[in-house]
Formats: structure tokens, C-alpha cells, sequence
């Protein structure tokens, strides 16, 4: 397994490469520098994709192949309703704790409170076709950035409702890290943007390699 991680000015880029189904990876800074965890979570399932743990440490959310939707608490797997047999990509807990937003293939976009589960309505936001690869909250917990590998789909959640925003780039998206009130999004063709104040534009690499996963240091 090869994978290559690009540094620019305090931000991880992760890009493209073969990933062993059922592996948890995750990069985060430490005290003592960076630190990189690879690892396999003690399950009986296939193609589990992401492990997001809540603000609290005290429970994971696992989402995986055709609907597949699990928590991971005080060493043991608990099976949760995800309510449908879409793949699913990606999942994020709200800073507060109290729910999280997971996103996977045909257009599901899911939140789920820690009793119950709901899809979202997402009629005329975007292609059927679009998978929802990554989700990511603002520090403050008010806002939240979806984006998608098709034609460039980018929404926001501001904990009432989802929007569209007029994506400048129609490649497939991957990845969503914040600094403060700003997002930075990845994702094919050297694609990189911002968002701001409402505002999402380019921001030029000048590569034309895949980016998978971003994340700006901590301040």
C-alpha cells in the first residue's frame, strides 16, 4: 500500500490511492507532531468506510456497503437502522453532540439524533446519481459542508435546512477541512476551493493529481 501526502503551509492533503476494505485511517495532530493511525475496527463487517467518534469520546458511528450503519461502544458493535441499502461514505457529528449527518450513494443524506434515523429530502438539490463523499462541521457547530463526486456538488446544513451552492468546478469532490470560518475542499484534477462568508470560488494548485482527504493543523 502506497499513499502519498502532500504538505502546504500547515494543510494535509491526502491523495489518491488503494485503501484495504474494513481499514480505519485517520491523521491527526498531536502534541508531540502528527500522528497517523492505521487500523482495523473489531467487526464481523465488510466495507465499513469511516469511524467518527462523537464530541464526547464515547461512541463511534461506523457507515459502510449497502446501508450498512453501526456503533462502536466500550469495546463492543451495535447494529443501527441507517433506514436504507444505499452505500454509505461519510458521516460527522455536530460539535454539540446531540446528532450526526451521514452521507453516501444515490443522493442519501441521512441524521441521525442517537435514537432514530431520517433521510433528508433532497429533491431538486442535485442528481439522483450524486454520492455524498465527505461531511465536515464548522468549529462552531452551525454549519456543515457536503460534497459530492459528481459535477462538483457542494451544500451546506445550517441545522434547519440544506442548500446548494453554484459549484465553479464539475469535477468529483472528496474531501472538506475548516480553519476557523473558512472550508477548504478537494477532489479530482488538482481541485482545490474555499468557502467563506457564503462565498465558495477556485483555488488553483497548479496539479493535476486526485485529492482524497485534507486537514489544516490546528491553531
Amino acid at each position: 500500500m502506497r499513499r502519498l501526502l502532500l504538505s502546504i503551509a500547515g494543510l494535509l492533503i491526502l491523495l489518491a490511492g488503494a485503501v484495504p476494505a474494513g481499514a480505519i485511517y485517520y491523521a491527526a495532530f498531536t502534541e508531540s507532531g502528527l500522528k497517523f493511525i492505521v487500523s482495523l475496527v473489531p467487526h464481523e463487517f465488510a466495507g465499513v468506510r469511516l469511524d467518527i467518534v462523537n464530541p464526547s469520546g464515547t461512541i463511534a458511528l461506523l457507515v459502510g456497503n449497502t446501508g450498512t450503519f453501526l456503533s462502536y461502544q466500550n469495546g463492543g458493535i451495535t447494529i443501527l437502522s441507517s433506514g436504507t441499502t444505499n452505500n454509505l461514505y461519510s458521516v460527522a457529528w455536530n460539535p454539540n453532540g446531540q446528532y450526526a449527518l451521514i452521507g453516501g450513494s444515490s443522493g442519501s443524506i441521512l441524521k441521525y439524533n442517537a435514537t432514530s434515523t431520517i433521510a433528508f429530502n433532497t429533491s431538486g438539490l442535485y442528481t439522483s446519481s450524486a454520492t455524498i463523499r465527505f461531511i465536515a462541521w464548522n468549529p462552531a457547530g452551525t454549519l456543515a459542508i457536503l460534497v459530492g463526486s459528481a459535477s462538483g456538488v457542494v451544500l451546506t446544513y445550517d441545522g434547519a435546512s440544506l442548500s446548494s451552492l453554484p459549484s465553479p468546478t464539475s469535477n468529483g469532490l472528496y474531501s472538506v477541512s475548516w480553519s476557523g470560518d473558512t472550508a477548504t475542499i478537494v477532489g479530482n484534477s488538482g481541485t482545490m476551493l474555499t468557502y467563506s462568508e457564503g462565498v465558495l470560488k477556485m483555488a488553483p494548485t497548479g496539479l493535476s493529481s486526485s485529492f482524497r482527504g485534507i486537514a489544516w493543523k490546528p491553531a
